[in-house]
């Protein structure tokens, strides 16, 4: 599905061909799918920053190429740490709720030292018994959003502005109200690379989100390519020390089945960890269940019909990491107690 829409662009049709990357620590900061989008915009079309979660704490999640900016009280909750009403996270893995007077502001990047103009606001918001209004506009439209009902259900809402604007502003007057975040995209053939990375993030805080949430939120998106990029923060997991490893493989699969869910039709790539280090004998050693959680996810990647992608085979293969120190001598300690955990 992903080949056949870039085959699409490529022929001048006006299509986005959209990736959803889900992710730990690895991408929580952008890093490495920024170097993919960059590339993958230039060669196909820039389509947008995509999706952006309205609020987020820049020490678990933080993207530095657009504009996310907060004021007023924001109470927002990750599925690493939990606590979210009815196991609602939204795309990005954060739910924010802006309490009375709360405002934020989302925009794109800069291209040529001018934002970028954006033609379609997706607003991705919860709906419950104590929602307010919420307001959503840009600079030449808006419109106000009632977010009150009876039961918790989750809504969309798409601002379109046929002549482009720079940022959407969101701002809540009297009650509280719940998003999840926006979508922002440019109305050129192109493509998205959207990334959910939350530091901490693993297949157990994965499985805290509400199943038909989840299923909803990525259907709303209409991806063409499913990214599930995961496993550093599960190598001390005893179900990956087993040597057939049926209790991490079950957890793993349920993750990536309720994925591909909300877009069957996408096709799916899974990532394998970086190489992480251990001190063993006084040397810096490859920790011994990389082998055995890539061998694992291979084997589920198989299985669903996902590509795969071992990163750490990418990075250097076993014991990279060792090699990494050399050129990175300064963050080498005796015990390497900061390094052997993400």
């Amino acid at each position: 599905d992903y080949f056949t829409k870039l085959s699409i662009i490529e022929d001048g049709t006006n299509h986005v061909a959209r990736a959803l990357v889900w992710g730990d620590s690895t991408i929580a900061s952008d890093g490495i799918i920024k170097d993919i989008r960059k590339r993958m915009q230039t060669r196909f079309g820039d389509s947008g920053p995509g999706f952006l979660a309205a609020q987020v704490d820049p020490r678990w999640a933080f993207r530095r190429d657009i504009v996310r900016k907060a004021s007023g009280n924001w109470k927002s909750k990750t599925i690493v740490f939990g606590g979210a009403e009815d196991s609602r996270y939204g795309l990005a893995g954060t739910v924010s709720k802006a309490m009375p007077n709360a405002q934020a502001t989302l925009g794109g990047v800069k291209i040529e030292g001018q934002r970028q103009e954006l033609h379609r606001f997706q607003v991705f918001y919860q709906k419950n018994p104590q929602g307010g209004d919420l307001k959503v506009s840009t600079q030449s439209k808006g419109t106000t959003l009632t977010t009150k009902s009876d039961h918790i259900t989750d809504s969309y809402y798409e601002l379109t502005v046929p002549s482009g604007d720079s940022y959407v502003y969101l701002s809540v007057k009297d009650s509280p109200v719940t998003i999840y975040g926006v979508a922002m995209e440019v109305d050129t053939p192109g493509v998205t690379w959207e990334t959910f990375g939350v530091a901490g993030s693993s297949i157990a805080s994965m499985q805290k989100q509400h199943d038909g949430h989840i299923i909803n939120q990525i259907r709303a998106r209409d991806p063409s390519l499913i990214v599930y990029w995961t496993g550093g923060n599960e190598l001390g997991y005893p179900s990956v020390r087993s040597k057939t490893g049926k209790v991490y493989k079950r957890i793993y699969r349920k993750v990536v089945q309720g994925l591909r869910a909300g877009a069957p039709s996408a096709s799916c790539l899974l990532i394998g960890p970086l190489d992480q280090g251990v001190l063993e004998n006084g040397q810096v050693i490859s920790k011994p269940t990389l082998d055995n959680i890539i061998g694992f996810q291979r084997e589920v990647a198989k299985e669903e019909g996902c590509a795969y992608w071992d990163a750490r085979a990418a990075m250097g293969g076993k014991d990279s990491f060792s090699e990494w120190l050399k050129y990175k001598p300064s963050m080498a300690s005796p015990d390497l107690a900061h390094l052997t955990g993400r």
